[in-house]
């Protein structure tokens, strides 16, 4: 089991799935179970975490409580068990409409699902053999993650979309005419497999940052000279256009070191150089505003850095000395509400849950982890200095983020990157590190799985954590080197930027070949 506890009623993530079953399907749920973990996902399931001395309905409420999702093994039995029921009844109250897709129905014998629970999408693993039904299972359990089960290549055209012009024995109306009516039928050429090589966008200038909104269809781009270009799709199913249709100078042409979005609206967050960070309204890309810079008075503005939104975008962190906490609620009207005690350096990063903070960066920051209880000013905030507790000093911080649970922090220093496990209480402690002889550049974190993306000096890799909880790390091969990168918002692609002025995509189920199976 997880060891993460909940902390003043909030949420927390331990597992990504829960997997509710009756006892006569225990074989169901135990393979079941193991798949899900073969594939980097954590599961909570009463027969492995129930031993001896449990609670079982504590245990039992706990598992459906902090899990993303409930998976409820539906067959005859399970329509009959009161425990059953209670399980899925729990997580359906928390997601009634089904937005969050938190409670997903298998049917693992052929069964009629009724009421309720035969309102929701499921899908069947029985009269399966066992291959088939490990794919069908991990296809559904992503697509349930990520919110579509669109296929990475194109389906298959109709085999008999030509028979269909002319029918054996057309059916004729007696008051009727025969027309003669001549049909075309475009074929289209099967399209590849989305990878790095081909060119998505172009950005006259080259890029250094980049961002997107939550509901993934703006991508704002940002340049050393103080530019900033925004693409717009209509629709998360449509691609993006060639090239931007939108752009902004910023006025003091600064150096753009970040952009972040407000969750759910178009208001981004620029962070300069030296230049108190910016919030513009991006709703039409054509025309973007600017509503307010964050000015606080207090430190020198060449500490001006970078800005990130929390992620339900009412607060924004901001790299100053020291680095700061405002209310952006109200975006017109923001209002400082904290500092860290702390220089914010080049590199800030928060944790999901918004508790916790990285600090450090490439202008000699002493790089620290720093915790607050929520906005109490009253009590200090609690920061570890990486550094001294490793007995290490001097070394420069080029990127750092956080893993999508909040349970772990990734730093890329110059030449090695170290992740550490962040708890609830006491310091972080140090997990693993990686090195790169040749220098490391940026790491990102996916927002739904434990995948991170890093790029080095000649080379791209990615990390994932096993079902044993090691991290491990693969070089992807590609003839082209990211010297950036970013999720987008679903986790299923990854966009790659590079010292020139286009923008690269990965499909991230493409990672998995490079890792082992038993991993």
């Amino acid at each position: 089991m997880a060891d993460e506890k909940p902390v003043g009623g909030g949420e927390v993530i331990r597992w990504d799935f829960f997997i509710s079953y009756s006892p006569a399907d225990q074989l169901w749920a135990e393979w079941i179970a193991w798949q899900l973990e073969d594939v980097g996902h954590r599961v909570a399931l009463q027969a492995w975490d129930a031993v001896p001395g449990t609670h079982l309905t504590t245990k039992m409420r706990e598992g459906v409580e902090f899990s993303l999702r409930t998976l409820a093994l539906v067959s005859a039995e399970y329509l009959a068990d009161s425990y059953g029921k209670t399980e899925w009844q729990i997580t359906y109250n928390s997601d009634p409409q089904g937005l969050l897709r938190k409670l997903v129905p298998i049917r693992v014998s052929d069964c009629v699902i009724p009421d309720i629970l035969g309102q929701i999408a499921s899908f069947d693993l029985f009269g399966l053999d066992r291959t088939q039904a490990r794919d069908r299972l991990v296809a559904n359990v992503e697509a349930a993650a990520t919110g579509r089960a669109k296929p990475l290549t194109e389906p298959d055209f109709p085999p008999n979309a030509l028979e269909r012009l002319k029918p054996e024995s057309p059916p004729i109306r007696p008051d009727s005419q025969l027309l003669d009516v001549e049909r075309k039928i475009s074929i289209k050429k099967p399209r590849s497999t989305i990878s790095a090589d081909p060119v998505a966008i172009f950005v006259p200038l080259q890029i250094e940052t980049a961002g997107f909104s939550s509901d993934g269809l703006i991508l704002a781009c940002g340049t050393e000279e103080g530019s900033l270009f925004f693409s717009r799709k209509d629709a998360p199913s449509r691609d993006w256009l060639a090239a931007p249709t939108g752009a902004i100078r910023l006025p003091e042409r600064a150096y753009v070191e970040s952009i972040s979005f407000k969750s759910s609206s178009a208001i981004v967050a620029v962070g300069c150089l030296g230049e108190a960070p910016t919030l513009w309204d991006v709703s039409d890309i054509r025309s973007p505003r600017m509503i307010c810079a964050l000015v606080s008075g207090d430190g020198d503005p060449t500490d001006y850095w970078s800005a990130v939104f929390s992620s339900d975008g009412q607060f924004i962190l901001v790299s100053n000395d020291p680095a700061e906490i405002w209310d952006v609620s109200d975006p017109r009207e923001p209002s400082l509400v904290r500092n860290l005690g702390v220089r914010g350096g080049s590199t800030i990063a928060g944790s999901p849950r918004w508790t916790t903070f990285f600090v450090g960066g490439r202008d000699s920051s002493e790089p620290a982890i720093v915790r607050i209880n929520g906005f109490d000013t009253e009590r200090s905030p609690e920061v570890f200095r990486l550094l001294r507790t490793r007995g290490q000093k001097g070394l420069e911080v080029h990127s750092a983020d956080f893993g999508y649970r909040g349970d772990y922090a990734i730093v890329a220093f110059e030449k090695h990157v170290e992740l550490w496990g962040i708890g609830y209480g006491g310091p972080p402690n140090f997990l693993q590190e990686f090195d790169f002889p040749d220098g490391t550049g940026f790491v990102r974190c996916s927002p739904v799985e434990d995948i991170i993306s890093v790029t080095s000096s000649n080379s791209f890799w990615i990390i994932r954590r096993n079902r044993e909880g090691r991290f491990e790390l693969v070089e992807i091969p590609c003839t082209w080197k990211p010297y950036r990168t970013e999720f987008t918002p679903d986790g299923r692609r990854l966009a790659a930027f590079g010292r020139d002025p286009y923008i690269r995509w990965w499909d991230v189920v493409s990672f998995r070949r490079y890792f082992r199976r038993d991993g």
